[in-house]
């Protein structure tokens, strides 16, 4: 047998799993002669992981295992083949030791450990040890934005509010838990290891925020950074970018599991099972990770319609006064959409059914904030807070019954209000209301499937104004089949009706939505960008009606416009 060209000898050639003998240069893990552990680990607490570039493989009559990397090549018995295909770092030496007895392996727990401790000597395996204790330390990372704070002097900094809800699922379930958020502190990547430093105790998990596909650059460098600083350190991934491009993320082997889609219930889920060994992480539902290189993903959570089991946020782990919430704390009390708009991957993360908190929850959180913070001002976070008339009347009824003086704004689709629903939020608090409108053009509307008609925008910008409410407008420059003279009509449409506030965009494909899958069923140029250059003011993309400089003339234009108009 020969690799690389060179003769394998001897004491290249092992046979392991039959009778494994004591490795040479006895290490920590050492078993004694009842089976159990000497040591301050157990069976449940070590996790054997394959090395990157291990291949079981069967070669003629035998089994074997190559590491490319050591080019060692070792027979082993084809009963522990099962076991080194579960090497990866999901399960630990009970579970195979458990798997070894269902297969019929017949091998003794303290001689299987022997096997796995003789391949760890081999440098084929590593032993990653994660504690069983009730108490672990969890750390929760919002990553940096691309350029330095100072640098977005009209971009707001809003708290990392998924981060604040998954703290409270932890914090409610036992984990110890802190927030890192490196934006608003202002930190970069390579701060990560002072930061550590600085801390009194380790951290026993780690998860990255990675929502905005701007960050992503500075995300990944940052996870990189942790694994060369806690190479044992488990380090979870999620957010929309992370569901979007999981994939990517861990063939890179920056992080060991991405969530995918909301993580409420699975970051809580993957403490028990790491650190109180409560089942196997691989059935941990919406979770990916990696398996000797190939990507793996578990079942999808399965949404439902009323959320009766999410935790208060943990917003006592930020300072909001750090953050421009200008007097209003976000909230969100729903999740998901029925819709399906081609620029947007909202669905694809959060899934099409919207889940609700109970009525009375909603009424009962904002009580609790305004006793805490002492403050009446909320911004609901929902994507369509409207969405469900009735729920809608329901908390307005409820706010008025329980006399809470408070002013609120909300997002939703024009086609979610109607006048008396307007007037009977702005009763209720309703002070400001954001519709993402992004085209007065019908053609274009309904190539992007908005589903809503032009004169459904001006029927819900007319009713908030008579209601008293404030509206903010939101237009894409750019959508496909968009051109400088429909631009116009947003131009006109704005001057008509004089909002009180304006958000321009340039078209920008986000990983995950349909115009990113298939660009040329809308007639799109992609421009190559890297990640953090993904901002919704450069332009990279050419439709069949605009240019990319096209459309960003026309951006600037219209940002002008709209200066000389007051907004």
């Amino acid at each position: 047998m020969k690799g690389n060209g060179l003769p394998i000898t001897n004491d290249r050639l092992t046979f392991l799993g039959d009778s494994p003998q004591p490795a040479p240069n006895p290490q920590p893990f050492r078993t004694l002669d009842d089976g159990s552990l000497p040591g301050p680990y157990g069976y449940e607490e070590i996790y054997p992981t394959l090395g990157g570039y291990s291949f079981v493989k069967r070669v003629h009559s035998s089994w074997i295992l190559f590491d490319a990397v050591s080019d060692q090549i070792l027979k082993i018995n084809p009963g522990v083949r099962p076991l080194l295909e579960r090497c990866d770092g999901l399960h630990n030496l009970a579970t195979l030791i458990r798997i070894g007895d269902e297969t019929g392996l017949e091998i003794p727990p303290s001689e299987l450990y022997a096997f796995f401790e003789k391949l760890r000597d081999l440098k084929v395996v590593d032993f990653h040890i994660h504690r069983k204790k009730q108490n672990a330390r969890v750390l929760l990372i919002n990553p940096n934005q691309p350029f330095p704070r100072s640098r977005y002097a009209y971009q707001h900094i809003y708290p990392p509010l998924g981060l604040l809800y998954l703290a409270g699922q932890l914090l409610a379930a036992g984990f110890e838990t802190e927030i890192l958020d490196m934006t608003v502190d202002d930190m970069q990547a390579a701060d990560i290891g002072p930061w550590l430093a600085s801390c009194d105790e380790p951290w026993d998990l780690i998860g990255i925020s990675l929502n905005m596909t701007c960050s992503a650059e500075r995300a990944t460098r940052l996870a990189g950074n942790l694994r060369d600083l806690l190479p044992d350190t488990p380090i979870i991934m999620g957010g929309n970018h992370a569901t979007m491009t999981y994939e990517e993320l861990l063939s890179t082997g920056v992080c060991d599991f991405v969530c995918l889609g909301p993580g409420d219930h699975l970051i809580t889920s993957l403490c028990e099972s790491l650190f109180r060994k409560t089942g196997p992480i691989d059935q941990i539902p919406g979770l990916a990770y990696a398996r000797h290189g190939e990507v793996m993903q578990t079942c999808p959570v399965q949404p439902t319609k009323i959320i009766k089991d999410i935790e208060f946020p943990a917003y006592h782990l930020i300072d909001l006064d750090r953050y421009d919430i200008g007097g209003r704390i976000p909230v969100i009390t729903s999740t998901g959409c029925p819709y399906d708009c081609k620029y947007c991957s909202t669905v694809k993360f959060n899934g099409r059914r919207v889940s609700y908190l109970p009525v009375e929850r909603v009424v009962e959180d904002i009580k609790r904030l305004m006793k805490v913070y002492n403050c009446n001002g909320f911004n609901f976070m929902d994507d369509s807070f409207t969405f469900n008339r009735k729920r809608m009347i329901a908390i307005c009824e409820l706010i008025m019954e329980e006399g809470l003086e408070i002013s609120w704004t909300c997002n939703t689709r024009v086609d979610m209000v109607d006048r008396d629903l307007l007037f009977f939020m702005s009763k209720a608090g309703c002070a400001g209301i954001f519709y993402g409108i992004e085209s007065m053009d019908q053609a274009v509307l309904n190539r992007m499937h908005k589903k809503v008609k032009v004169e459904q925008v001006r029927n819900a910008v007319e009713w908030a104004r008579e209601a008293g409410i404030k509206v903010r407008q939101s237009y894409i420059v750019g959508l496909p089949g968009e051109t400088v003279d429909s631009l116009r009509s947003v131009t006109q449409f704005i001057n008509e009706t004089k909002p009180d506030e304006v958000q321009l965009s340039m078209l920008t494909i986000y990983p995950g939505t349909d115009l990113a899958d298939d660009p040329d069923r809308f007639g799109l140029e992609i421009h190559p960008l890297r990640w953090d250059e993904h901002n919704i003011n450069v332009p990279h993309v050419s439709t069949d009606t605009m240019t990319s400089e096209e459309i960003f003339d026309a951006y600037l234009e219209m940002r002008i416009q709209l200066t000389e108009l007051g907004q």
